[in-house]
């Protein structure tokens, strides 16, 4: 980056508020927690890979957590096995700056789709977008709407204005709008039992919010994944030392899935763990 597109940074500044209560709903039973947030960001900059505010950028984030535990058997019983789920609902938005994006058609490997993608964004709301490119004669210049499919090998730079006259609904990348975690704990004497189910909602992983992939993955939404994990345990005393027995299976089901884009062109989409399983014994000295 140039000087002068580092010359109008300022600090960051963020209101951060959050609500919440805890406590017990049935006695001994089911318990609970639920917090509400909301984060107002400002003077937002570094957007990612050659991506920046070049108008500082406004961040509003708010959701609902809530999170629950019932034990289903009673107190006194040896056996114990309680549910605990959590739910986060998250909602996202660019409320207003300028981001440059110097990288978009000069290192993203680009499909049919996403350049049409991007051509009707841009031809369906011209005010919101500046879009640079070279000429034959070598000179840079503003193209004016509409724009074609053939204009894009050419572009340079692009511009997203948000706000009231530009894009209104932009939301941020890696802010699944639902995201939710079931965990079920089963234990009797000395063994544990654990499974938790985990889904993450579809999310966007750039702030163009492309729905649709490039060729090289760098860019698009991510979608929604499910995932399963298994743990067990069991406690022992071997001439007189503790011990634990352990395993821990992540991801059972194997499924593939994207879980990032960092860095776009440089690195392409970051793939989830595989399946992993996992033993031991822990010693206690």
């Amino acid at each position: 980056m140039t000087p002068e597109e580092l010359s109008n940074i300022k600090p960051e500044k963020s209101v951060n508020l959050e609500v919440g209560m805890r406590g017990e709903i049935l006695r001994s039973k089911l318990s609970g927690q639920m917090a509400i947030f909301n984060t107002r960001i400002r003077n937002f900059y570094l957007a990612g890979w050659n991506e920046f505010f070049d108008k500082l950028g406004v961040i509003n984030l708010r959701g609902v957590e809530v999170a629950l535990k019932w034990d289903v058997l009673p107190d006194e019983s040896e056996h114990k096995f309680n549910i605990q789920p959590n739910v986060t609902f998250l909602h996202s938005k660019i409320i207003s700056g300028e981001l440059v994006d110097r990288h978009l058609f000069t290192q993203i490997k680009h499909t049919d789709a996403t350049k049409q993608e991007f051509v009707d964004k841009v031809n369906s709301l011209p005010s919101a977008y500046d879009v640079y490119a070279k000429g034959s004669d070598g000179v840079i210049r503003q193209l004016t709407a509409p724009i074609s499919v053939s204009d894009l090998d050419n572009i340079t730079k692009t511009v997203y204005k948000f706000g009231e006259d530009g894009i209104r609904n932009g939301r941020t990348p890696y802010a699944p709008e639902l995201a939710i975690n079931v965990h079920l704990s089963y234990s009797f004497r000395n063994l544990g039992l654990g499974f938790t189910y985990s889904r993450v909602g579809q999310q966007y992983a750039e702030f163009a919010n492309f729905e649709n992939e490039s060729g090289d993955g760098g860019i698009g939404k991510i979608k929604a994944y499910s995932t399963y994990d298994f743990n067990v345990d069991y406690d022992f005393n071997f001439h007189g030392v503790r011990c634990t027995l352990f395993g821990a299976a992540k991801n059972l089901g194997d499924q593939i899935f994207v879980a990032s884009r960092l860095n776009r062109g440089q690195s392409g989409l970051m793939p989830g763990g595989f399946r992993q399983i996992n033993g031991g014994i822990n010693i206690l000295l």
